[in-house]
């Protein structure tokens, strides 16, 4: 017998997951900060092969997300396909997303496709990202914005 219940759910899960995942996308392609941070939490962590960063504030948020819109830039990118390959409920009030992110130059891949692992929080009435590793290579000045960030961001105070 099919659990309507679960289906359900997960549809809901999806839904949740692809708007943000469309509304982080665009953010970054059109370099809004303004429409991107609303997504996060504050603190926020950030994970690659080269370590574990927490942004402590919205400053902090802004500095990795300028450096991936450069990097990004740079590239030549002007769209960012991200398909969910897996996504659930852990609780009433967390997420776990697991998406692929292909970055394209018109109808070329400008770099390799990468995993990207997300603890999703539900908080102030709002889904937030709180968590994200990043299965990523070959893409130094990415993995630099998110886990170095840039000299002139020291301690924010804002949270969230």
């Amino acid at each position: 017998m099919r659990d309507w219940t679960t289906d359900l759910a997960q549809q809901g899960v999806l839904t949740i997951c692809q708007r943000m995942l469309d509304k982080t996308g665009d953010a970054i392609l059109s370099r809004r900060f303004d429409d991107f941070f609303d997504s996060f939490t504050i603190p926020t962590i950030v994970e690659t092969f080269e370590g574990r960063r927490s942004l402590d504030s919205i400053e902090m948020l802004k500095d990795a997300f300028e450096g991936v819109c450069t990097h990004y830039q740079a590239l030549g990118a002007t769209d960012l396909v991200r398909h969910i390959v897996a996504a659930q409920f852990d609780g009433e009030d967390t997420i776990r997303l697991t998406h692929e992110c292909r970055v394209l130059s018109g109808t070329q891949l400008a770099q390799a496709p990468f995993a990207v692992y997300s603890k999703i929080i539900l908080k102030d009435t709002t889904w937030r990202i709180a968590e994200s590793i990043y299965i990523l290579e070959g893409a130094p000045k990415y993995i630099r914005a998110l886990s170095h960030g840039s000299a002139r961001v020291a301690n924010g105070l804002s949270s969230r």
